[in-house]
Formats: structure tokens, sequence, C-alpha cells
């Protein structure tokens, strides 16, 4: 699945401010079709560096964005759509370089 055919929402779960924004133009730039650019919606407080989540339709769309995080906590959902939220949490740092080779499953 290449990124152009992966829709995403990019969140903030942080006090840094313009920090989504930041991560939405930098996955845009990777061919990700970026939707949604805000806080986070949940208001958790995500003390690693990200979490994706993503429902059943979405497993697919979660680990090609999986590949372009340098670490992140996976949450499977019950949306319908095949969207995946990266929501950043206070340990984020930057985009990973994307390694070749396959994507990691989604459990």
């Amino acid at each position: 699945l290449p990124p152009s055919k992966v829709r995403l929402n990019v969140y903030n779960a942080t006090t840094r401010t313009g920090l989504a924004a930041a991560t939405a133009k930098s996955l845009g730039e990777r061919g990700f079709v970026v939707g949604k650019v805000d806080n986070d919606p949940l208001r958790k407080s995500v003390k690693g560096s990200a979490e994706l989540r993503f429902g059943p339709a979405g497993k697919s769309a979660a680990n090609v964005v999986y590949r372009h995080l340098t670490s992140a906590t996976l949450v499977q959902d019950k949306r319908k759509d095949a969207t995946v939220d990266v929501v950043l949490g206070n340990a984020w740092k930057s985009l990973a370089k994307v390694p070749p080779g396959p994507s990691p499953t989604c459990r």
C-alpha cells in the first residue's frame, strides 16, 4: 500500500504548539493524504512518542504509517473506515528514516 492511498489525521496530545501541523506537513511530503490536524479529540495523555489509532479496515494503512514513526503504540478501535490517527505524545521527536522492506504487522 503506497502512502498516497493512506488517509491519516494528525493530533497533538502535548502542550507543544504547532507539533501536529509540522508533523502533518512532513507526512504530507512523504505522500500521505492528511485529513484533520488538531489537538487530540480524546484528550488523552500519551506518554510515549505516539499512538496509532485505527480500525479493522485500517490495519494495512496503519502498517504503512508505523514504518514512518520512530516508535508508536498501536491502538485498534471500532472505526469503520480505513483512516489512521497519528497522535503525538510527550516523547515525540521526529519521523523515522523509512527502512526498506515490509512493514511490521499490526496485531
